[in-house]
């Protein structure tokens, strides 16, 4: 078996545990022993948009893939938060249009990897740990319609998925 891991930060995340603590493609890789090989493609600060990059680069050889996309369209958007509106409608109105054009991108990505015809598991983003309350109640509350989003691709063609928010 050779998995390849694909997507973001979720994955490549060496740079976000201890110096002595194994990162996911590590840890992957001592749970599945010296037979079996993973490879990961996932690159910090990636954005959904950026997958097929990662897809091109996708060895030969491989069985499986592991992807996670997703968590740094969100950020790349949190901005809007602060977008002034009059009324609780019009904010609604903006987050929907926001995890429309997600969807879209999402739903390209997701394209670009069931054409590889190789089993695939897919995670949704986990919720964020930020400082600030309210910003974290309101990243939280945006992040479950990217999720919502995410969750419905790839229901839609019968994908594994693993909802990191419950991991």
């Amino acid at each position: 078996m050779h998995i390849v891991l694909l997507g973001d930060s979720v994955i490549d995340n060496k740079a976000y545990v201890k110096v002595d603590e194994p990162d996911v493609p590590v840890q992957l890789q001592a749970l599945l022993g010296d037979a079996h090989q993973v490879t990961s493609l996932a690159i910090d600060g990636s954005m959904t948009a950026d997958i097929g990059k990662q897809l091109d680069k996708i060895p030969e050889d491989a069985t499986h893939l592991v992807v996670s996309m997703g968590g740094n369209d969100l950020l790349d958007r949190i901005s809007y938060v602060e977008y002034p509106v009059h009324s609780t409608m019009e904010a609604m109105i903006v987050m929907s249009n926001l995890s429309e054009q997600f969807r879209k991108q999402y739903h390209e990505a997701l394209q670009g990897i069931l054409k590889l015809g190789l089993p695939t598991i897919v995670c949704t983003v986990y919720n964020p740990r930020l400082e600030d309350h309210n910003v974290q109640t309101v990243a939280v509350t945006a992040l479950q319609t990217f999720n919502d989003c995410i969750m419905q691709e790839v229901a839609q063609v019968g994908l594994p998925l693993i909802d990191l928010r419950s991991v």
